[in-house]
């Protein structure tokens, strides 16, 4: 996933926010829920796709959205995140409309 198309679907909600944090890893928050959902768009030696971790209330509202895709491919958890590598870009900009829709 591209950039672009991040700042686009992040665009389309007001209620999120963009954090980029180098030129390929992205936070995006939302007001008043504590965590944020991270875009990396690092090519994985093992995974394909783009990188995607959640983290607190955030993690709560997308988990279940992103183990349901089909082109997730779990990765695993580190204290207090999980993270996924997701192939399909389309897959990534529904989960960044689900958390600005919740």
């Amino acid at each position: 996933m591209q950039k672009k198309a991040i700042e686009f679907a992040v665009s389309r909600h007001k209620s999120l926010s963009l954090n980029p944090q180098n030129p390929r890893e992205y936070g995006i928050n939302k007001p008043g829920v504590k965590g944020s959902l991270w875009i990396s768009t690092y090519k994985g030696r093992k995974y394909k796709g783009t990188r995607v971790q959640t983290t607190g209330e955030v993690a709560s509202i997308l988990n279940d959205h992103i183990e349901q895709l089909q082109s997730s491919d779990y990765v695993g958890e580190h204290h207090e995140y999980k993270y996924w590598y997701i192939e399909d870009s389309r897959d990534v900009e529904k989960i960044i409309d689900i958390l600005g829709r919740s």
